[in-house]
């Protein structure tokens, strides 16, 4: 994952799943919370708690 400047790109196109997950939706892949790095990375869905998130 890196930042980018924001633009038209499909490529920046999220949406929220079921169970929690956030979805990258041209690739079908779900945002991860990887342990024990800490980094947040593309990973196909699973349905695991490391891809399930809240708003605080």
């Amino acid at each position: 994952m890196h930042s980018a400047t924001c633009g038209a790109d499909n490529a920046q196109e999220w949406r929220l799943g079921s169970g929690g997950t956030v979805i990258l939706t041209n690739k079908g892949l779900c945002l991860e919370h990887a342990t024990p790095s800490g980094m947040v990375m593309r990973r196909t869905c699973t349905g695991s708690a490391a891809q399930s998130w809240t708003r605080g």
